[in-house]
């Protein structure tokens, strides 16, 4: 027989006790990792992109107009920390975070590279012509109307304006086989009706109060596709 004291048995909850919130400070602890990114001439990076890695764990962050950075990692481990900018070389080091706390990195450098972002072309058209020889609407994106197997009739934004036509049915008045059905947004293309819900705006079928005609002054081209290949841009009905 082994005897019991009282004394003996809360000492050894309180012990077990102990080891518990240490295990579980540990644990759960969150550890807060600060640091800078400079370059070679100690100035400052704003707005790098920070990673750090841990398997399929991954937090991002990025430095401030001083170059600081602080991120809250949620347990110990080694990270990979990359760090990216605009004209700067990649860094890539990998970090054994072992303590509890805050832990402050040695400044990181980057080096500068030649490196530029991908050439961005706007390409705007000064035509004045009243016809199009291409077509967004067929195959979404601009191929020329001889190589689209269907009937497309366009009215640019220059017939639109010299005509003055204020809504839609005032412009594809000079498309042929297109004529307006009734006094609201709807329309017979080669002697079959369409209502409200066969235009398209921008390739998207929208719906539109049949009484709304759209108006021209945000238009920039309006093409009409015909046939029986266009029953696959209209509506059910």
């Amino acid at each position: 027989m082994y005897p019991t004291y009282k004394g003996h048995s809360i000492f050894r909850v309180l012990c077990l006790l102990l080891l518990f919130c240490t295990f579980s400070l540990v644990t759960f602890a969150q550890i807060k990792v600060s640091g800078k990114v400079i370059d070679a001439q100690n100035q400052a990076i704003q707005k790098a992109n920070i990673k750090f890695k841990n398997g399929k764990d991954q937090l991002n962050t990025s430095s401030d107009s001083l170059g600081n950075f602080s991120v809250v990692l949620p347990k110990t481990a080694n990270y990979t920390i990359t760090i990216s900018a605009i004209g700067y070389s990649t860094f890539n080091r990998i970090y054994s975070v072992n303590g509890i706390g805050d832990i402050k990195l040695d400044a990181i450098v980057l080096q500068s590279t030649n490196e530029e972002l991908q050439t961005v072309e706007v390409v705007g058209t000064n035509g004045k012509k009243y016809y199009g020889n291409y077509s967004f609407s067929a195959t979404k994106t601009a191929t020329l109307n001889k190589d689209i197997p269907q009937a497309i009739s366009s009215v640019s934004k220059e017939l639109i304006a010299d005509r003055q036509a204020a809504v839609l049915a005032d412009a594809v008045k000079n498309v042929t086989s297109v004529s307006q059905s009734s006094y609201y947004n709807q329309f017979s293309i080669r002697g079959i009706n369409q209502n409200e819900e066969g235009a398209i705006i921008n390739g998207m079928r929208t719906r539109q109060y049949y009484f709304n005609q759209p108006l021209t002054n945000n238009l920039e081209r309006i093409e009409v596709i015909k046939g029986p290949a266009s029953a696959t841009f209209s509506s059910v009905d």
